[in-house]
């Protein structure tokens, strides 16, 4: 009994990931299909890989996604780049969004291969903009964010070394694009695909959907087993990037769930529709809990620190604040809370359900 429920168990994992040979190191290309091909640049976080692609562009190779800009990721490059299938060029390179797991090493692709560089217009000038605060101190607005959301100055300084330890992984952007925009069809080689422009993990986070071959490059929107980062920061301290990606969802409802998804991290799978209904619920759990800690008022600090208690301890207080701020701005928007200042210019979220 339980040997045939295992096995039925394998049958169901392997029905959502018909791909689980991946590539066997770094500098490895692993192919998908005809004419597609996947390999993993490793990243020295708690999520510690990217999926990066090559898709056959006529008599080359287009390259999406390109991984954090370090020593190590320029050598592994070095070796993809010399083993490319059938020792075709480069053509171009496509980035999904400017974070820097994503655009950071776009810079010296671009540069050493000599092609054009396709992106968002907004996540090529976000990349930008964050490379050059990158050389900056802390920005008082930044600083007043996080006091204001419950950050003492030792914290601070703690998020400022957090923000310079990430950055460093941030090359230059690319000094040019060629802009995608939603609705747009790109042609690449053979196969044509439509262009999803989506919001609330990145503001212009592109994916990519051939209808033709039921592939969907999907970027960090849709995620196999991870929710993707939905965050608020300092930039845009009222922002509702929860509320944004949850409606993104619906885009991708019209795609057939039998496509197979490309993520930007994980296993490639298929159950779309599934993974997109999970996410959504998800997010209702993660709101439901926020409200219940909100029973006894808190700062963004002190609610993070409960609801995203694992990732407060394992260093990544300034992302989990951020998303404890996302859901924050839900639960102000649907009325299941409130906030006011207190005498120390602190923001306190407390519940106003019953």
């Amino acid at each position: 009994m339980n040997a045939r429920a295992a096995s039925g168990k394998d049958m169901a994992q392997q029905e959502i990931y018909p791909i689980v040979d991946g590539p066997v190191s770094a500098g490895i290309w692993s192919r998908i299909v005809d004419g597609v091909y996947w390999a993993r640049i490793p990243l020295p976080f708690r999520l510690d890989h990217v999926n990066v692609w090559l898709l056959e562009d006529g008599e080359g190779w287009a390259i999406v996604d390109c991984g954090i800009d370090s020593a190590e990721v320029r050598a592994i490059w070095a070796q993809l780049l010399a083993s490319l299938p059938g020792e075709r060029p480069i053509t171009r390179i496509i980035v999904t969004h400017g974070h820097t797991d994503h655009i950071g090493c776009a810079g010296h692709l671009v540069s050493t291969l000599g092609v054009p560089f396709h992106a968002p217009l907004i996540e090529w000038l976000s990349a930008r903009l964050r490379h050059a605060a990158s050389l900056t101190t802390l920005p008082d607005a930044t600083a007043s964010f996080l006091l204001r959301h419950g950050c003492d100055e030792t914290m601070l300084q703690a998020f400022d070394d957090e923000r310079l330890r990430v950055s460093q992984y941030l090359g230059a952007p690319p000094a040019e694009l060629r802009r995608i925009s939603n609705g747009d069809r790109l042609q690449v080689g053979g196969r044509s695909w439509a262009v999803i422009v989506a919001g609330g993990h990145a503001d212009e986070h592109v994916s990519l959907y051939c209808e033709a071959d039921g592939l969907l490059l999907a970027g960090d929107q849709i995620l196999p087993r991870i929710s993707p980062v939905v965050a608020v920061f300092a930039h845009e301290p009222d922002a509702s990037p929860l509320g944004k990606y949850l409606i993104s969802l619906d885009q991708f409802l019209s795609i057939p769930e039998g496509v197979l998804v490309l993520p930007g991290h994980g296993l490639p799978f298929r159950g779309l529709h599934a993974r997109i209904a999970a996410l959504r619920q998800h997010h209702v759990d993660r709101l439901d809990q926020l409200e219940t800690v909100l029973a006894e008022p808190k700062t963004a600090f002190e609610a993070g620190s409960i609801l995203f208690s694992r990732a407060f301890e394992g260093g990544h207080r300034r992302l989990a604040l951020g998303e404890t701020l996302a859901h924050l701005h839900v639960l102000v928007q649907q009325g299941r809370a409130s906030v006011r200042t207190d005498q120390q210019g602190r923001q306190i979220f407390y519940r106003t359900g019953g």
